[in-house]
């Protein structure tokens, strides 16, 4: 028993007895069924049927593998559209910490360089993504000769 109280009920949250030795983790196992019928809709422990955890309907399961999913486009630094954006959101970021310091002398100018570069990133005409398991094409680092 480990409750410490001899009411003969087993509490499986209460602490071990004093001296007994530290066990390791184990998941907690079904009770075998008790000897004689049990009311429908219980399980042997006493416990109503429907308290028992449920796969959930969704998702694919561990030893089934799903499709396979795409990779998501990578941030390409040397790509004059992902600097932009990224310079709009770094502006932006910036004026919100100076509106948020009192420096509204400084938020003014970055605020007006973050909308200028949001701008330009959402006129920036969108490249065609035809294959995306294609190698990106790179620029030459060196002119030719």
């Amino acid at each position: 028993m480990s409750s410490g109280e001899d009411s003969g009920e087993r509490n499986p949250f209460a602490p071990p007895p004093p001296g007994a030795p530290d066990q390791p983790w184990r998941p907690r196992t079904p009770q075998p069924p008790a000897s004689g019928p049990q009311p429908s809709g219980q399980r042997p422990d006493g416990q109503p049927e429907e308290d028992r955890p449920q796969p959930p309907p969704w998702g694919h399961r561990p030893e089934q593998p799903g499709p396979q999913q795409p990779a998501p486009p990578k941030l390409d630094p040397a790509d004059p559209a992902h600097r932009t954006a990224r310079n709009a959101l770094l502006s932006g970021f910036a004026a919100l910490l100076a509106v948020l310091f009192g420096l509204y002398w400084l938020a003014f100018p970055l605020s007006l360089l973050a909308v200028w570069y949001a701008v330009t990133v959402l006129r920036t005409p969108a490249e065609p993504a035809a294959d995306p398991f294609s190698p990106a094409r790179s620029a030459p680092r060196s002119p030719p000769r």
